[in-house]
């Protein structure tokens, strides 16, 4: 689809909205928002509704997911849009905050785990080899690279 109308509007690091400066506050219009926040590989993040699309600058991820489970053999996380997505386990990493992020499947984004879901992920999950850190998923080892980009 291209390029959208800019329109002010960015998430920063900690996940906060702001409009042309100023914080974004009122629950209501950011679970608007966030219900209506959509990804396009091509163009970036983007809010889109009846009236039509506008870009939003996104500085790391806007989604932070906190419940995370292992769907098969892979994981999956509920976003907080509601929606349930399945994460890329090769793409796992630790940025350089010591988040844990993935990227969501088939799109392509990064999302970062909450705490607490990346504490529980690893608490049960979490095994070295080699100096190396890898999720054990079944009879899976997947390597988690401490790569910050």
């Amino acid at each position: 689809m291209g390029e959208h109308p800019k329109a002010c509007i960015r998430i920063d690091k900690q996940l906060r909205w702001w409009h042309e400066g100023g914080e974004i506050l009122h629950p209501r219009l950011l679970e608007f928002l966030q219900k209506h926040l959509r990804y396009e590989s091509n163009s970036g993040f983007f809010l889109e509704d009846k009236e039509g699309r506008v870009a939003v600058e996104v500085e790391d991820t806007p989604f932070l997911a906190h419940a995370v489970s292992i769907d098969g053999q892979g994981l999956a996380v509920r976003l907080p849009n509601g929606e349930t997505r399945t994460l890329d386990s090769g793409s796992l990493r630790i940025g350089e905050n010591g988040g844990l992020y993935a990227k969501v499947l088939p799109e392509g984004y990064e999302v970062r785990l909450s705490r607490q879901a990346h504490e529980r992920l690893l608490q049960r999950h979490l095994t070295q080899k080699n100096g190396k850190f890898f999720l054990r998923l079944k009879d899976k080892l997947l390597p988690i690279s401490t790569n910050p980009s």
